[in-house]
């Protein structure tokens, strides 16, 4: 079934996203991994993370939603994404989600699998600040 965040282009969805016009309703958690995906191929791990940061904090607070989420957790968040884009014979985010389904069922236990990137991610405290990022 496609969420209704693909109907809009990357361009529309960022954009929307960005200027907090996206209507909460199709902010799933797919649509945090598109987003990670538009960032990490526009601009790379450092700045995707940032950027992602950025705008979920301010998306988040101009809906009211008083989740904080770590900056740990969205660099682990990005860092996973980008693994797995590397490791994709797709250049899609539709065809990504095809290719690697664990991403959007199953992202705690990839995020618990050691070397996922050259960098360990910081499991104990990223996992758990996760579990309430997954849930948006």
């Amino acid at each position: 079934m496609t969420e209704k965040h693909q109907l809009l282009t990357d361009q529309q969805f960022e954009q929307q996203f960005e200027n907090c016009t996206l209507p909460p309703v199709l902010v799933t958690y797919e649509a945090h991994l598109r987003l990670a995906y538009i960032h990490v191929k526009k601009h790379g791990i450092k700045k995707a993370a940032i950027t992602l940061y950025s705008q979920l904090t301010a998306f988040n607070t101009n809906f009211g939603n008083i989740l904080i989420i770590s900056k740990a957790s969205i660099k682990s968040f990005v860092k996973l994404i980008s693994y797995f884009i590397s490791k994709a014979a797709t250049t899609s985010f539709r065809e990504l989600m095809l290719e690697f389904p664990d991403l959007k069922t199953h992202f705690l236990t990839l995020l618990g699998q050691p070397n996922q990137t050259e960098n360990n991610f910081e499991e104990t405290e990223t996992r758990n600040d996760i579990v309430g990022f997954s849930s948006l």
